[in-house]
C-alpha cells in the first residue's frame, strides 16, 4: 500500500490496478481511494485484459464490475 500512496501523491498519477489474493483483508475505502481497479486472484488472462483495457479507457472497474473511484 505504501507504493500506491507514493504514486497517488505525484503530480499526475497513473491509474493503479491491484491484483491480490488478500485484497479482502484491506478496508474497502482504502482500496477505492488508491486503486482504479481491484482484481482478486486467481485472475484469468481474459479478465485481466478486460480490466486493463477498461482502466486505460477511463472506465475504472473492479473484477466484479463495481466502479471503483481512483
Amino acid at each position: 500500500m505504501g507504493l500506491a500512496h507514493r504514486i497517488r501523491a505525484t503530480t499526475s498519477p497513473p491509474p493503479i490496478v491491484l491484483m491480490s489474493g488478500h485484497a479482502n483483508e484491506v478496508a474497502p475505502e482504502l482500496l477505492q481511494s488508491l486503486f482504479a481497479a481491484v482484481l482478486h486472484k486467481p485472475v484469468d488472462a481474459a479478465e485481466l485484459q478486460r480490466v486493463l483495457q477498461d482502466v486505460l479507457a477511463g472506465a475504472e472497474t473492479s473484477s466484479t464490475g463495481d466502479r471503483v473511484a481512483p
